[in-house]
């Protein structure tokens, strides 16, 4: 609906980047209200077309789209886990997705600010997990005490 209500002459040219879109990657893009249905028999351009059609949302529609590229595992782990953002997508206006495979995350409708929000905790929380964890790898190990008696404990 968002690409919708966008002005004639910005619709135009949207419809008329789709069309080539299709043409060049050789995929077909269906439209309903709520979502684009990309298909075509080459997954990697269908993976190509998927992410210029992220690109051209958002150029379109900067306030209604934005893709968040190169996030860590943890990060998109942690945002799978998230409760809050369980609860704002469950909302009329937020459609979130965490895509493992690119690393990336997908938000569009209004609530984008809340779910930057969740992605600045998830970013805290997986940095805090990475330097206790640092943290914790670079301390001496422990010698076992049945070393250490067995070392001192020489007869001479």
């Amino acid at each position: 609906k968002q690409m919708q209500s966008l002005p004639g002459e910005h619709l135009k040219d949207f419809e008329g980047d789709l069309q080539a879109l299709q043409e060049e990657l050789q995929v077909s893009v269906q439209k309903t209200d709520t979502m684009f249905w990309l298909t075509g028999t080459d997954p990697e351009a269908v993976a190509e077309a998927k992410h210029t059609l992220q690109e051209m949302l958002q150029f379109y529609n900067p306030t209604g789209f934005l893709l968040v590229e190169s996030l860590e595992g943890s990060v998109l782990e942690g945002l799978l886990a998230d409760e809050e953002l369980g609860v704002l997508m469950g909302g009329p206006d937020c459609i979130v997705t965490v895509d493992l495979p690119t690393s990336s995350l997908w938000i569009c409708g209004g609530a984008r600010e809340a779910v930057l929000k969740r992605l600045e905790v998830c970013k805290s929380l997986a940095a805090s997990n990475a330097a206790s964890e640092a943290d914790v790898e670079d301390r001496p190990k422990k010698r076992r005490r049945t070393d250490a008696l067995s070392v001192h404990s020489e007869v001479h």
